[in-house]
């Protein structure tokens, strides 16, 4: 399970943001960074799953110059990813692209999710798990705000799990911001919000 969110504020703004802190059986396992950055198309990768499958996606994110083969080629690359638990087991897993699309002049969000096959769909917010049903957050206070109730509806399921560290990316026409803002384990901001 992991912490995660996408909202598109507007045609020029969008937010995005996810915890570090992975999971095995309701244990945290490790930590690792849930959000890549192509700075050169001005998008963002999100994605729930094992840091190993979450590298293999995020390579091909961080690489692409194009994100029309991105969005074009990524549901191939999801089925590819092994996405199983060290034992075997198959984990669910979504994935979100994030991207201020210049040819058409606004935020685009797309959702993958291995629930129906990594199949693209046009989303405007998307967050796992939802505990609020929208609006999302416009802000970096409403990040932290939103991801603190996620955060407690995981620890009904999974009791040891502390969040790590909350990052935000904040997307626009000018690019890409991201950084830390939130510790769980010390709840302290990182970084004004």
């Amino acid at each position: 399970m992991t912490i995660l969110g996408v909202h598109a504020i507007s045609a020029g703004r969008a937010i995005v943001w996810a915890d570090s802190e992975l999971y095995y059986r309701g244990l945290p396992t490790g930590e690792c960074e849930k959000i890549v950055v192509n700075r050169y198309l001005g998008l963002v990768g999100v994605g729930s799953g094992r840091d190993v499958a979450l590298r293999l996606v995020d390579e091909h994110v961080s690489a692409a110059n194009s994100l029309d083969l991105l969005l074009e080629r990524l549901p191939a690359v999801l089925r590819r990813v092994p996405w199983r638990f060290p034992g075997g087991e198959r984990m669910n897993a979504d994935y979100v692209v994030c991207a201020f699309d210049h040819r058409v002049r606004r935020v685009v969000a797309f959702a993958y999710s291995s629930a129906d096959g990594f199949s693209p769909r046009a989303v405007r917010g998307f967050v796992v798990p939802d505990t609020r049903g929208g609006p999302y957050a416009e802000t970096a206070d409403d990040c932290i705000s939103v991801a603190q109730d996620q955060l407690s509806a995981m620890q009904r399921q999974m009791p040891a799990a502390t969040g790590g560290v909350l990052t935000m990316a904040t997307i626009t026409a000018d690019g890409v911001d991201k950084r830390a803002i939130f510790d769980f384990r010390r709840a302290c901001m990182l970084r004004a919000a």
